[in-house]
């Protein structure tokens, strides 16, 4: 069980479908949760109510006076896998151990806006999906499909059986996704804050791909360089193919 606290992270678990267990509010003079009381009411989650001492007792002061206790944010792999086809517009995002939570609750927020189909994490060395990851992913998680990869090996050719390819990203090196052709289904592969994408994963994919860099900087934040590269990739697979019509609201 995972605990999720503020209002729009809880607002988002709701809205999303997410399996909650309970959700439990603080007294509220100004009435600022009422929609959180009236929307898990409805969902026929148990709501329970403290005073603003006791919630406090319960889970300090930095927490927008609401909680919500979450079975998991974990997908199935396997079933991910299972009903995932191809088509020039999708998009996979695997991170290589991404450690820092709030760039791992950055990345989601990006992935879920670029309506990427589904997110892998590593099972090791990765940062855990705590709240302070769904809080930094602005509720967004709650809206995407993220599987943790025991093994990126195996994930790496299962998804290639799918008709996906595979790009590993590089500061130094590989095409300029600038210049890049990218009008196919395809898995983007980021790497750790230290280190990048491990040289045994990189092998594994099919080719490199880079952003330029035009001042002294040698490279990006991950979390800043995949928001960037998503939504390039995005823009050439609407202007190349004319797919993926842009949204209403663009």
């Amino acid at each position: 069980m995972v605990e999720v606290f503020g209002f729009n992270p809880v607002w988002e678990a709701l809205q999303a479908g997410m399996e909650i267990r309970k959700v439990i509010l603080a007294e509220d003079e100004k009435g600022k949760n009422r929609k959180i009381w009236n929307l898990a009411r409805e969902k026929g989650i148990p709501v329970e109510v403290l005073s603003r001492k006791e919630f406090k007792e319960a889970f300090g002061e930095k927490k927008q006076w609401v909680v919500a206790h979450i079975s998991s944010f974990v997908s199935p792999r396997e079933e991910f896998l299972k009903n995932l086809s191809p088509d020039p517009s999708s998009i996979l995002l695997i991170l290589d151990q991404v450690q820092d939570p709030q760039n791992l609750g950055s990345i989601l927020r990006t992935a879920e806006a670029c309506g990427v189909k589904g997110v892998g994490i590593t099972l090791h060395r990765t940062a855990p999906l705590s709240p302070s990851v769904f809080k930094a992913s602005a509720g967004a998680i709650a809206h995407l499909k993220v599987f943790q990869i025991p093994s990126m090996g195996n994930f790496l050719r299962e998804i290639k059986e799918k008709g996906f390819w595979v790009a590993a990203t590089d500061a130094r090196k590989g095409e300029n996704v600038f210049k890049a052709r990218l009008n196919f289904p395809l898995a983007l592969v980021m790497g750790s804050e230290g280190w990048g994408v491990r040289p045994l994963v990189v092998e594994r994919c099919d080719f490199i791909l880079r952003l330029p860099m035009f001042g002294k900087a040698s490279s990006l934040n991950v979390s800043v360089a995949c928001g960037v590269l998503l939504y390039e990739i995005r823009r050439k697979q609407i202007l190349e193919e004319g797919i993926s019509a842009f949204p209403e609201n663009s």
